[in-house]
């Protein structure tokens, strides 16, 4: 059998900032409905069969999602994590027969963060038409950004099932800087966005989803303040593209 692994390449002090801060992940709210055909790379990172990450499947046998979500509050590793594929409903549809529970072979971090552990579950991932990897940056890509996930009505708290996306635009690093203050530093190899509607937000599960233009990865969303007036702070996926290339062809 194959192996489906995670390489997690969220800068680490960065992660620090997040875990000491506290803040869960994060997901999307107010969104267009999408279909998983569309957005076929998207998974959910789950522990004990409930949504708690975004992820990215890069190839046949690697997803990209944020280390944050792998480590709970006390920088101790999740067990046991499983990605569902496939499905634009966290919970499938009776109807749909392409969606996939797989279990986690290895957990890999980039060599600025501490390497921890590697979680030993061999298995495959097979594509289906609604299972597909998204392409890697070479050079820079589209203006016209976009992240897809589930979210949360941040009113009464419940967990959207249906995928969504929202159209994003970014942010100037000395603006995002400027609004996160000293406390944070927003470093070169991260961004920011905010949505380009006012009537939607990114609210508490999406960790770990991809920043798309187009079909090209431009990045991992990290970190959503609970100010909703501040901008998305996501990894920007160019400076790691020889380093994740590296990682699909040792493991």
């Amino acid at each position: 059998m194959g192996k489906f692994l995670i390489p997690i390449w969220t800068v680490y002090l960065f992660i620090l900032l997040s875990v000491s801060n506290g803040n869960p992940p994060d997901k999307i709210y107010g969104g267009d409905l999408v279909e998983i055909s569309k957005y076929p790379h998207q998974v959910s990172v789950q522990f004990r069969n409930e949504h708690f990450c975004g992820g990215v499947i890069i190839s046949n046998y690697h997803i990209l999602t944020a280390a944050s979500c792998i480590l709970d509050g006390n920088n101790v590793f999740y067990a046991n994590i499983q990605v569902l594929s496939g499905s634009d409903k966290l919970i499938p549809s009776t109807y749909n027969r392409n969606w996939k529970i797989h279990q986690v072979s290895f957990v890999i971090f980039h060599k600025n963060y501490n390497p921890r552990a590697h979680w030993i579950n061999d298995i495959e991932l097979r594509f289906s038409f609604a299972c597909k990897s998204i392409r890697m940056p070479t050079t820079h890509m589209s203006t016209r950004r976009h992240i897809t996930g589930w979210g949360r009505d941040p009113n009464t708290g419940i967990l959207n099932n249906n995928l969504q996306r929202l159209w994003v635009r970014s942010t100037p690093g000395p603006s995002c800087q400027r609004n996160y203050g000293i406390q944070t530093i927003i470093y070169p190899t991260q961004y920011c966005l905010t949505p380009k509607s006012t009537d939607t937000q990114v609210t508490m599960g999406n960790a770990g989803s991809p920043v798309a233009g187009g079909t090209v990865l431009v990045g991992i969303i990290s970190l959503i303040n609970s100010n909703r007036n501040y901008p998305v702070i996501y990894t920007y996926a160019m400076p790691y593209y020889e380093w994740i290339e590296k990682i699909k062809l040792d493991y």
